[in-house]
């Protein structure tokens, strides 16, 4: 969880600073390791945090996509944080 956190954090920052193609890719490292602990619910939020990149750069029909499948798997597992 520490290693998830400290992806989270560079994440951030990258994204603040602009650096989207990186943050993406974090995002992407992040989700695999929450589902590598077998953490859906984090998992699916690292899939938002993804979507925000691509808001950020004007790809919203792409974002929305990723929201959408975010928020059917979420409803699937019950998951109320996420949705």
């Amino acid at each position: 969880q520490s290693c998830n956190a400290f992806v989270a954090t560079l994440g951030g920052g990258y994204f603040l600073c602009r650096y989207l193609t990186m943050a993406v890719q974090l995002a992407r490292w992040q989700r695999a390791i929450a589902l590598s602990l077998g953490d859906r619910n984090l998992a699916g939020r690292c899939t938002v945090n993804e979507a925000y990149n691509y808001m950020h750069a004007g790809k919203l029909a792409h974002a929305l996509q990723l929201i959408k499948k975010v928020k059917a798997d979420a409803i699937e597992r019950e998951d109320k944080l996420t949705v």
